[in-house]
């Protein structure tokens, strides 16, 4: 029995040829499509999703009601929001203290009285960016002449009415008070002040 010590061995160079050989039989099975070869797909990056965009929140209105003036004039009887704080003795006039602030058929729950000649002033501390606000007279005590309504911000004068009396239904009106501090509702009377009852109805900052 022969030793393995006496086996032969393959040449190196035939058994290269023999590899190099089979590798480009299965190429060749490949590219002709014999032997099945799943494509390459390069991998795909992950792309985190991009954060939501929280909303910007909407300015909670706030009517100049709820703040307290700086200082507060009126022509007659006393300041006042939303009910008269005081009792006109005058004939004609029925306004007692408690009665609610109201005019051509609307109660202003948040509104100014601002009889003529008045001044009434704020501090905004910049905290707003616009007023709206409606010009009232009532209706029912028409004797005086007519009141304008003026609003300064800031020793600015932003507006001024063409005169209002007390057939005038309400007027709205807005205006940019952005970055502004000292503001303040005016109402001048004609030549006379009688029967001037004036309202800032409801006015409201946002």
């Amino acid at each position: 029995m022969a030793s393995s010590h006496n086996r032969r061995r393959l040449p190196a160079e035939i058994v290269a040829a023999f590899i190099g050989g089979f590798f480009t039989i299965v190429g060749a099975l490949i590219g002709i499509g014999v032997i099945p070869f799943p494509p390459f797909t390069p991998p795909t990056a992950t792309v985190p999703p991009a954060p939501e965009e929280e909303p910007t929140p909407t300015p909670t209105p706030t009517y100049l009601a709820e703040l307290t003036p700086t200082s507060a004039r009126v022509g007659f009887g006393s300041f006042s929001v939303g009910e008269y704080e005081f009792t006109s003795t005058s004939t004609g006039d029925d306004v007692q203290a408690g009665d609610p602030i109201k005019a051509h058929g609307i109660t202003y729950a948040h509104g100014i009285y601002a009889h003529a000649p008045s001044r009434i002033t704020y501090s905004l501390k910049g905290r707003y960016s616009t007023l709206e606000t409606a010009l009232v007279m009532i209706e029912r005590i028409s004797c005086g002449d007519g009141v304008i309504f003026k609003i300064v911000l800031d020793d600015v004068e932003l507006y001024q009415s063409p005169r209002q009396f007390a057939t005038s239904g309400p007027v709205t009106i807005q205006v940019s008070v952005r970055d502004g501090d000292e503001l303040e509702l005016i109402t001048e009377a004609g030549i006379n002040d009688d029967c001037d009852w004036a309202i800032w109805g409801n006015p409201v900052l946002q």
